[in-house]
């Protein structure tokens, strides 16, 4: 007699649990329906990944005697730097920085992200970011720098597939040719002789540790602006490797010990300046136009090293007679 009752009475109070067990599978249905959504957007204008996906590069002019005269530079000054000639130290510098597990991961890394996350909850801050190389890659070759999520889902797309395409060492050399130093300066070939003097294929281990610090901030750690904020940089960067094992702490502390200030040169001041001589060099883009078949944009943006007749003593003569 009393067993019905007892099933009635559970069977109503299961009745509200039912509805709110319901309710929140559908709201789960109808985020993940959105979320679906908003992912295959991010997709569909996802930018294509090349097989020769390259920055826009600047090109060079020398005279007849293999000297450089000027160098055509596009809406950004880079020139391009093979990986085999830049230093061990230099990449693993920019690694341990940047991205410690580059060799592991498949272009996003959950450990990473896991442990930025984790790093930045402790901070109570932005302390760590969790994009790998590959990421900022893509970011800087195909994205806009904005913060949204639909750039963040895309970056991660694109990173996957650009792994899928190029080798970790075509990868590391894009980025070192697509990262940002500052002060107009795209490239670490450009940064070191912007900053240095030398061509990335000279930079010291302490020097690499500085260029490679400046990528968290261009403008915060730029040596230029704060030699001081430059050397803490320096410095972390180098504690990194030794973590990561690529140095030894007794070399580490040798190169902390380096002073920055008396190795800046501030190359590069009046880039514009180097067009020195422009009723030749229009004579020269003008002539590869027509027997190549490029466009000015072509020419300015694909790298070229144009070797030219000139004899800069007797042009820089005949342009002061042009001018006047």
């Amino acid at each position: 007699m009393y067993t019905p009752r007892r099933r009635a009475k559970k069977a109503k109070k299961a009745g509200p649990l039912r509805r709110i067990r319901l309710f929140i599978a559908l709201c789960l249905v109808v985020f993940a329906g959105l979320g679906f959504g908003y992912i295959f957007a991010a997709y569909q204008s996802l930018p294509a990944v090349g097989n020769n996906m390259r920055p826009a590069v600047s090109s060079q002019v020398f005279d007849s005697h293999g000297r450089l005269i000027t160098t055509l530079h596009s809406d950004q000054n880079r020139l391009p730097i093979d990986i085999n000639k830049v230093p061990q130290n230099l990449q693993n510098a920019f690694i341990a920085a940047e991205d410690n597990r580059f060799y592991e991961h498949i272009g996003i890394d959950p450990i990473g992200i896991f442990r930025a996350i984790f790093a930045n909850l402790t901070n109570r801050g932005i302390a760590q970011g969790g994009s790998t190389i590959t990421q900022q890659l893509a970011k800087n070759a195909f994205l806009s720098q904005e913060q949204t999520l639909k750039r963040k889902i895309q970056e991660a797309m694109l990173a996957l597939e650009i792994e899928h395409k190029y080798s970790k060492k075509e990868i590391l050399t894009m980025y070192l040719n697509n990262a940002y130093f500052g002060n107009g300066v795209w490239g670490i070939e450009d940064a070191s002789k912007k900053y240095f003097g030398v061509s990335a294929s000279q930079l010291s281990l302490d020097q690499s540790a500085v260029l490679a610090g400046m990528l968290k901030g261009p403008e915060i750690y730029n040596p230029l602006y704060s030699v001081e904020n430059a050397t803490n940089r320096r410095n972390t960067v180098l504690q990194n490797m030794v973590a990561a094992g690529y140095i030894d702490q007794k070399t580490a502390d040798q190169s902390a010990a380096v002073d920055i200030h008396g190795q800046l040169v501030d190359a590069y001041e009046g880039k514009s300046e180097d067009y020195r001589y422009p009723s030749y060099f229009d004579a020269v883009i003008n002539e590869a136009v027509n027997e190549y078949g490029l466009t000015e944009e072509d020419i300015v943006k694909n790298g070229y090293r144009i070797y030219t007749e000139l004899d800069q003593n007797y042009q820089a003569s005949m342009q002061v007679i042009y001018d006047n």
